[in-house]
């Protein structure tokens, strides 16, 4: 059965949401009868090779899952889900953030006109979206008409095993340690942030003299909030493992801050100067430029990690309420 398990599993990947529980409870009972029929046939207990051969009969579970799709003409119902997943992959979930955390705030911050700048931005973007688009719907097109068995060609036994479930008891164990970490990392920086900026806002490197700017002087209170917000949240963690809609919640609060002020030093430019007596004007200007270029594409790919994690933690917080309202509503009726 844990290949039946599996196999539902890969089902259940491209089906939406609404119908999945509906559609695998169908998929399960069908499947159950056919293996009864051929143990009744065979007059023998089935082996894993013979439910093998019952899911083959049944075909590729992307194929499978394509029968309850709303079907399509020029992405037939066999490729669309793979279709509709590389699409959203593609636009989603690497362009939009490339263009609008690294791209964008990049171009508009080196150009003298950051209205016009961010205007192209936004059209490249969405030209850029067209193109992959286009492109990846050709490819598609392309591979079901002239290789429409291409995903037919699969071994139910070697689809991925089911994940193991996790004992609530090393389910905390992890998040206490991970509350240890955050905690004790939030220390830390914090004290780190506050040497650096008052006590070592300079280093020297190769005769070059690198300080921080006003900037950083200006942003010092609320970058040290951001950093020592990490201690309670950690603290809350360790104490109590089962608080979880509260974490998930102040993650989605710092988150927010945090993306702010990626955006206020964004925008800010320069956040350190390079000076050398015995470095030239022209070398000094070019230091400082590459300097502020790898500074806004370390914002950005920060940015874009601080995202990820906002959504993560809000994806959880709406789907904790949700089972919490479903229980409350299960209560009510018994």
């Amino acid at each position: 059965m844990k290949l039946v398990e599996r196999y539902l599993q890969a089902i259940a990947i491209w089906l939406p949401k609404e119908q999945r529980d509906d559609i695998l409870a169908e998929l399960r009972e069908d499947i159950q009868a056919r293996m009864e029929e051929r143990e009744a046939m065979l007059g023998r207990s089935l082996t894993k090779d013979d439910v093998a051969a019952v899911l083959s009969e049944s075909g590729p579970p992307v194929v499978v899952a394509g029968r309850y799709l709303p079907q399509r003409h020029l992405i037939g119902p066999a490729f669309f889900p793979i279709y509709r997943f590389t699409v959203k992959l593609v636009v989603l979930w690497i362009l939009v953030p490339v263009f609008a955390l690294i791209v964008g705030p990049l171009a508009i911050s080196t150009s003298k006109h950051p209205f016009l700048e961010a205007v192209g931005t936004l059209w490249t973007l969405a030209m850029a979206a067209v193109f992959t688009t286009g492109v990846i719907t050709i490819v598609f097109a392309l591979l079901e008409r002239f290789d429409p068995n291409a995903l037919y060609r699969w071994n139910p036994a070697q689809l991925p095993p089911t994940p193991p479930k996790k004992s609530p008891a090393a389910e905390a164990f992890a998040l206490r340690c991970s509350g240890g970490f955050e905690f004790v990392w939030g220390i830390l920086i914090s004290v780190a942030w506050v040497y650096v900026c008052w006590f070592r806002p300079w280093m020297d490197i190769g005769g070059a003299h690198v300080a921080l700017m006003p900037i950083c002087q200006t942003l010092f209170v609320p970058i040290l909030l951001l950093l020592v917000a990490g201690i309670p949240v950690g603290w809350i963690t360790m104490r109590d493992p089962s608080r979880r809609r509260l974490r998930s919640g102040l993650r989605v609060a710092i988150n927010a801050y945090f993306l702010g002020l990626i955006g206020i030093l964004a925008m800010a430019g320069n956040v350190v100067s390079i000076t050398g007596a015995g470095i030239s004007a022209a070398d000094l200007a070019e230091a400082s430029k590459w300097t502020r270029i790898g500074v806004q594409i370390g914002l950005g790919a920060l940015a874009i990690c601080v995202f990820i994690d906002a959504a993560v933690e809000a994806y959880r917080l709406c789907r904790s309420a949700r089972n919490r309202n479903s229980t409350a509503i299960v209560a009510v009726h018994h």
